[in-house]
């Protein structure tokens, strides 16, 4: 019996680490810089309607920088389900099924930092986006859009990622929380 002891520590000592790593997510990174390679970070898969918020900070005027949620890591832009960029016009759009969009038009600055939140609700394939630009109360920039068109049987997401095919941003704080919170009142 002694030795099934023995045996079995190093087992639960594996299995312990597992958990350990299993359990980082998305909201302990730091920070992550999009460059020309995806950048990921997974989190607890989400089924249920969720809210995630993160600080963006465009390294330039006129970028083309993405930050996205998907199921599993993002390995390029059709992965992608719910989608926030800062676009080569200046200003901070989405993507609503196959076309990205603003519900208004918000400009951005380089090395300003944005505070964005995301409402998503994977079930009914929808999110809305609301951004905090420096100094400036929160707007809303994107109203129950569609997931992305190749996404559109997603309905659960587990993966934060951020790229950038010209120029750079940085995103940091990402934090995922329940049950989006309403919309700001008018």
């Amino acid at each position: 019996m002694p030795s099934q002891i023995f045996r079995a520590k190093p087992l639960i000592a594996a299995v312990a680490a597992a958990l350990i790593l299993s359990a980082r997510s998305a909201a302990q990174v730091q920070c992550l810089r999009a460059s020309t390679s995806w950048k990921n970070a997974a989190f607890a898969q989400q089924t249920a309607a969720f809210s995630v918020n993160f600080d963006a900070t465009p390294a330039s005027a006129r970028i083309d920088g993405l930050t996205g949620l998907s199921l599993n890591a993002a390995t390029g832009f059709t992965s992608l389900a719910a989608i926030v960029r800062f676009n080569n016009t200046g200003f901070i759009d989405a993507r609503n099924g196959s076309l990205y969009a603003a519900d208004a038009a918000i400009p951005y600055t380089a090395g300003a930092t944005y505070r964005l939140r995301m409402a998503v609700d994977p079930a009914a394939r929808r999110y809305s986006v609301y951004v905090t630009p420096p100094g400036v109360p929160e707007k809303t920039l994107a109203t129950n859009y569609a997931f992305r068109s190749e996404q559109a049987a997603t309905s659960s997401l587990n993966n934060f990622a951020v790229f950038s095919d010209l120029g750079s941003h940085q995103v940091c704080g990402f934090a995922l929380s329940g049950a989006p919170a309403p919309p700001p009142p008018l």
